[in-house]
């Protein structure tokens, strides 16, 4: 396959093929499929949500191409620029939580981050096909509006979500925006990045380094949206599994890339709740030089029975 045109502005990135889906660990569901689409309504379990957020500009950039959905609204990365982490609480599903990384350039980035999780969050129906679909949609509208339109030429984001609905919990992304389990203190992570980074360490002619990336390895093999045609992208989705209360991280690269892996679960260990979590990573990563926009989100999924869902 020829080499695509790259993405310009913020960053110099040359979009390939798609990688595969990644396996997710033992949070997958990977025999019963009773939380997949083709399940019946009614077999998937309730979830409650609760947990805190923040999105910020970081240090050196002037704007923030960040944007979030965060249980029942957009927070818009121009707005957000909190201090503080923010308080989000759902007592039962639906409920989707979502973090997106703007590419193409303030104007073009901000507006495009904030067009996804926007367009998501407001799906009437929350499972894996139509979160899914919702992104295959999005992903043609902003290359046809970058087509159509210089100001915002080669729009496009990256996303990265957990979703809740009638068939069940799922997690989703596009680009290296990412999602941890969080386990005594020990973060899983349970997405693969798409990105040229990723595919060299693949084929062993690249070392993994949990921590900032050299520029020329920003380079994204797809997003929603982004490019100057309008291409198919390979969304992941897949279903997990939560028996018991169990934590969850989702960041834009302005986190991982700021700090090592090791240096988060330090960061985190003996911090109990997920606010306070949210702080201390986000602390970690201005400490650090806080060179891009930085969005973390810490959520608790906790399984809920009928006395639960007030049912009882």
């Amino acid at each position: 396959m020829h080499p695509r045109k790259p993405i310009p502005a913020r960053r110099s990135t040359i979009i390939g093929p798609p990688p595969p889906a990644p396996p997710l660990a033992s949070a997958v569901v990977e025999e019963s499929g009773l939380l997949s689409d083709s399940a019946p309504l009614g077999v998937a379990e309730f979830y409650g949500l609760s947990g805190g957020w923040i999105c910020h500009r970081g240090k050196v950039r002037r704007g923030n191409e960040d944007a979030c959905w965060m249980g029942s609204g957009v927070i818009d990365g121009e707005a957000a620029d909190c201090e503080t982490p923010t308080e989000v609480k759902k007592s039962t599903s639906p409920w989707l939580v979502a973090v997106s990384d703007g590419i193409g350039g303030h104007l073009a980035g901000a507006e495009a981050s904030r067009a996804v999780v926007t367009e998501l969050g407001q799906c009437e129906l929350i499972t894996q096909d139509a979160i899914k679909k919702q992104i295959e949609n999005l992903n043609k509208t902003l290359c046809e509006r970058g087509m159509a339109d210089k100001a915002f030429a080669s729009m496009g984001a990256t996303i990265a979500g957990l979703g809740c609905g009638p068939k069940g919990l799922f997690i989703f992304h596009v680009g290296d925006s990412r999602i941890y389990r969080e386990e005594e203190g020990k973060l899983e992570l349970l997405t693969r990045d798409d990105s040229e980074a990723e595919d060299l360490i693949d084929q062993g002619l690249l070392e993994r380094n949990e921590g900032k990336r050299p520029g020329f390895l920003h380079a994204l093999t797809q997003a929603v949206g982004g490019r100057d045609e309008v291409l198919e992208i390979d969304v992941h989705v897949q279903a997990i599994a939560v028996m018991r209360p169990t934590r969850f991280l989702i960041c834009t690269d302005g986190l991982t890339d700021m700090i090592q892996l090791a240096d988060m679960e330090h960061l985190i260990q003996g911090v109990e709740g997920a606010k306070e979590q949210v702080a201390a990573l986000f602390a970690g990563a201005m400490e650090a030089g806080g060179q891009d926009n930085i969005t973390i989100a810490v959520v608790d999924v906790t399984p809920l029975d009928a006395v639960d869902r007030g049912e009882g």
